[in-house]
């Protein structure tokens, strides 16, 4: 994730299922996290939203990114007697925290594990929504839109591409430039001890699912089938 330059990541209730110490884990790994709809006894999990100060045509901007995600059932029962484990109203919720980031930022981006067009108000052309909307969801985009915002980037559900913009602040008005959706591949290879961590974990979740113990699908269990959380690059 360090040498993708990943900076921000939208927790997935998909990322629950492990429960409490495993995701506990994960928040020392260096990278921020935000949730605009997770909430664990009564308070957010992670920051609702996140602002990054970058140069755009040589002027500072202001860029806040949130995200949102469906409700999991696995994750609420991997967390019971642990910590009450809550999903607010995605749509709801971005609503809000857009309110927050408003007059705060000049750019406002939406994570989502949604469908694009469950947001269809919040980035519609001439709405007062998002900027940006990366959803990890829907139909794959194999090219990235040009032109000004809002813009929705979908790309892929099975973490396996990985898409780029470039931004330009003409007055008040976000235009993007240039872009693409990219494959994956093995230039970049697994770290051994990671992939060993992650098979153990698919082999515990769905050896609960088994016996009961979390209704974990194999479809959950399984990172190449299951939807991943729209994760996000702020580059100058």
């Amino acid at each position: 994730m360090q040498e993708l330059g990943l900076q921000v990541v939208n927790v997935a209730g998909r990322d629950l299922i492990a429960g409490p110490d495993e995701f506990d884990a994960l928040r020392g790994l260096g990278i921020d996290f935000v949730s605009a709809n997770i909430l664990v006894d009564g308070q957010p999990l992670v920051e609702r939203f996140r602002v990054y100060e970058r140069r755009l045509n040589g002027r500072p901007v202001r860029i806040g990114v949130t995200g949102v995600t469906s409700q999991s059932r696995a994750a609420l029962e991997r967390w019971q007697g642990a910590r009450t484990l809550e999903f607010a109203d995605p749509v709801a919720s971005a609503r809000s925290v857009l309110e927050e980031m408003r007059g705060r930022t000049e750019i406002q981006v939406l994570l989502a594990e949604l469908p694009p067009h469950t947001l269809d108000e919040m980035v519609a052309p001439g709405a007062d929504g998002f900027d940006l909307l990366i959803s990890s969801l829907g139909r794959l985009q194999e090219t990235t839109p040009v032109g000004p915002a809002p813009v929705v980037v979908a790309p892929g559900d099975r973490c396996k591409q990985m898409a780029w913009l470039n931004l330009r602040l003409d007055g008040e008005t976000v235009q993007v430039v240039g872009g693409e959706v990219l494959a994956l591949d093995e230039k970049i290879a697994d770290l051994p001890e990671t992939a060993a961590r992650v098979l153990e974990l698919k082999e515990r979740l769905s050896a609960a699912g088994a016996n009961g113990e979390g209704r974990v699908s194999a479809s959950e269990a399984d990172s190449d089938a299951a939807p991943r959380p729209a994760d996000a690059t702020v580059s100058p």
